[in-house]
């Protein structure tokens, strides 16, 4: 009959807005997950590496960065709140069935035998009045499905994310490249002092040989090294580490630098700056070894070069004593000397074969002035000959 038709009209018009609620429910469901998932992968952008805010690296492009970030949070959150509203609605219209439709009076299956034109009639009416309702109802939440499908299709969000992904992966790249690069001119600035300090070594060893042979001094240089338990080529050794070292931290710098060239809007960021933190480390570490080599070499320098200025001061030292001594004795011949002047000047006899010999006297009184001269020049003789012989030696 009619009325039974009407009612599986009715009753198939309810079941589809039952499923387009479902629907709707878990789309919005869907969506609002995902953009929260996008929501917290945003807050995984840590700019903390970057400095501080007032010492802050690529101050232009990390200011960029969080500014689109910011602006794509607020983008998200606008979605959420309409789908969030979309459910709020698809509820409404669900509860606006129970409301209206409900209130009508449902047909049943004594109306078919019922006789009265005017309640066949109001029941006719009522049954077309509940379709147009369910229908009604069905058409605005299928509106609310086009709106989902709206915020599906605007991928502005999405594509700002992968921007912005890409972005910071560029930006961090080039932060610990830098690093790198940093580590890459410590290892090239310790191993050039490192072979300064092994031609100084050298120097130490060709001038000990020198100084050797100009003070007569012994400088036992190779003796020095023995008792250090230091081999010759000790220098050369720790420079041939050292190489290797460097030459690591050229790999990683250029492993890094693919890493970099090779980041997409689609590369994890997490697992990049895990792979580029850890290379920066193994740097550092290479870094500390090339620094202990050169800590030695410059030690050996160091023990070997003071060795060989204390030998020289001591020599130094030795003649200093010698020379002070020299003048002691000096002085001492000198005071000889001028009381040997004093006594020749101040000797009565002298004087007395002065006055004599310019005076007529006999033959006797002369020789005895003669002897008396003739001694005087004997002492004068062998003082003479003591200064002579000192200065000689």
């Amino acid at each position: 009959s009619i009325y039974n038709i009407s009612e599986e009209i009715e009753d198939e018009i309810g079941k589809n807005i039952g499923l387009l609620n479902t629907q709707v429910l878990k789309k919005v469901n869907e969506n609002v997950t995902n953009l929260n998932e996008v929501k917290e992968k945003l807050k995984h952008y840590d700019f903390h590496d970057f400095g501080k805010e007032e010492n802050i690296k690529y101050p232009d492009e990390i200011n960029k960065i969080k500014n689109d970030i910011k602006t794509v949070d607020q983008q998200i959150d606008h979605h959420i709140n309409k789908l969030e509203e979309i459910k709020k609605k698809s509820g409404r219209h669900i509860d606006e069935i129970k409301g209206k439709i409900d209130k009508l009076e449902k047909v049943t299956d004594k109306t078919i035998y019922s006789k009265d034109p005017k309640e066949i009639e109001e029941k006719i009416k009522n049954i077309v009045t509940k379709i147009d309702e369910k229908k009604n109802i069905y058409n605005k939440i299928n509106k609310l499905l086009d709106e989902i499908s709206e915020i599906e299709k605007d991928n502005t969000s999405l594509e700002k994310v992968k921007d912005i992904n890409l972005s910071y992966g560029k930006s961090l790249g080039k932060l610990f490249l830098d690093q790198i690069d940093e580590e890459k001119r410590k290892a090239e600035y310790m191993i050039k002092t490192m072979e300064a300090y092994i031609d100084d070594l050298d120097n130490i060893k060709n001038k000990s040989q020198e100084i050797e042979k100009e003070m007569n001094i012994n400088m036992d240089v190779n003796k020095e090294m023995k008792v250090l338990n230091i081999s010759h080529d000790y220098g050369k050794i720790y420079h041939t580490i050292s190489k290797n070292h460097e030459e690591k931290i050229s790999d990683i710098h250029k492993n890094s630098l693919k890493i970099i060239q090779e980041f997409s809007t689609e590369s994890d960021i997490n697992n990049i700056k895990n792979d580029l933190q850890r290379n920066v480390s193994e740097s550092k570490n290479h870094n500390n070894y090339i620094n202990q080599s050169l800590s030695k070499i410059a030690n050996l320098y160091n023990i070997l070069k003071l060795n060989k200025i204390k030998k020289i001061i001591d020599k130094v030292r030795e003649y200093t004593n010698e020379i002070e001594k020299n003048n002691k004795n000096i002085n001492a011949e000198l005071s000889n000397s001028k009381t040997l002047i004093k006594k020749l000047e101040d000797d009565l006899n002298l004087k007395e074969c002065k006055s004599k010999i310019e005076s007529t006297i006999d033959d006797k009184d002369i020789d005895g002035c003669i002897n008396n001269i003739t001694d005087l020049k004997t002492y004068i003789l062998n003082e003479e000959n003591n200064i002579n012989t000192y200065f000689k030696n």
